[in-house]
């Protein structure tokens, strides 16, 4: 959640008064996108992907990305989550055939796709999967 309020100065801040003081939220607001990070590793040509989990269903609306990955193992902790960083190399490296999945009571939530990774060696990818709210309504066409 964020909140604008007008800025009260005091004679040290030399912010000028049109800029408005922001208020971030940590707490989980009901509706907000959820994302997570998974590492495929070893990953050539187009493959047929398969992830479970909870928070999706038939019908979310689900994001992925993916790039190729350099993990970095260890260390002490209190870092970011993500052990590693993207690498921007020359693969092409992405997703398609999106197709979340799961019914209450029936099949786990989840999300199927095929990754891409057009590389003569296998490549170390991660995949950052976002859920959104559900669709509002289906049509069909």
């Amino acid at each position: 959640m964020i909140i604008l309020t007008d800025q009260t100065l005091t004679p040290c801040q030399i912010i000028p008064r049109y800029y408005p003081r922001i208020e971030v939220s940590s707490e989980k607001e009901e509706g907000m996108a959820r994302s997570i990070r998974v590492l495929y590793r070893g990953m050539k040509g187009t493959i047929r992907q398969n992830f479970n989990w909870d928070p999706i269903n038939l019908d979310s609306v689900v994001i992925i990305t993916a790039a190729e990955f350099i993990p970095a193992f260890g260390g002490f902790g209190g870092g970011p989550k993500t052990l590693g960083r993207p690498n921007l190399g020359s693969a092409n490296i992405y997703v398609t055939n999106v197709g979340p999945h799961g019914v209450a009571g029936g099949e786990a939530g989840g999300v199927e796709f095929l990754l891409h990774v057009d590389w003569d060696n296998p490549l170390d990818i991660v995949a950052t999967i976002t859920v959104l709210d559900d669709i509002e309504e289906f049509f069909q066409a």
